[in-house]
Parts: C-alpha cells; structure tokens; sequence
C-alpha cells in the first residue's frame, strides 16, 4: 500500500515560537518566516506565513510598555529579522478613504516671500 499522505501543515504558531524563528532568522540570514500580517492597527491579532503557509498567531500578548513580549516588539523583531510584515486592516481603511477628503491635511497658507 502506498504511504500515507503527510500531515497537514499547522494552522496556528505559538507567538514564542515565532519568536523564536525570528530570532534564528536575524542571526543566521536563514528564515522560513516569508511574512507576518497584523489584523489591528494596534497589532492585537496576526497571522504568520511560514513554508507557504498560514498560520494564527496564538497568545500574542497585549501591549505593555514594561514588558518585552508585546504587539509592537513582535513588529521591531519581524523589522530586524528583514522580514515583511504588513497591516492589512490598516491598509484596507487607507485604500477605502482614498479619493476621498476624510484624511487629507489642509492647504496651509503660503508664508510671504522676505527677500
């Protein structure tokens, strides 16, 4: 009989292991970590894409400043790791306002010319 067919990759990823993989990928240069896309502007929620995969980022803890497990540290290790990492909820509300005045700055008025 032929073998069985291998397992299916996971769907979740541990945030200490992501981590972990971060870390291997900034001092090695070798990383199976192709991108991270967070789901909030505040990074509560993220998603990892690994080997090809997707993978939920499970007990990604909540923002603190005194601590060194938080959202936005994971944000500076995906940046010092070189790998891509994205706010898709964020760049949804961007492109859905685009066109649009809601966030455009006013004109500001010109200064007049001293010389």
């Amino acid at each position: 009989p032929p073998p069985p067919p291998p397992p299916p990759p996971p769907k979740e990823i541990e945030y200490s292991e992501l981590v972990s993989r971060l870390s291997t990928c900034r001092e090695t240069g070798v990383c199976d970590v192709e991108r991270v896309d967070f789901k909030s502007a505040k990074a509560e929620a993220a998603v990892a894409r690994i080997g090809g995969s997707e993978r939920t980022v499970l007990n990604l803890p909540i923002e603190d400043p005194s601590n060194d497990s938080s959202p936005l540290k994971l944000v500076a290790r995906c940046r010092d790791a070189n790998v891509p990492y994205v706010f898709s909820d964020l760049q949804a509300a961007l492109k859905s306002t685009r066109g649009s005045s809601v966030l455009s700055a006013p004109k500001l008025p010109s200064l007049p010319k001293l010389f």
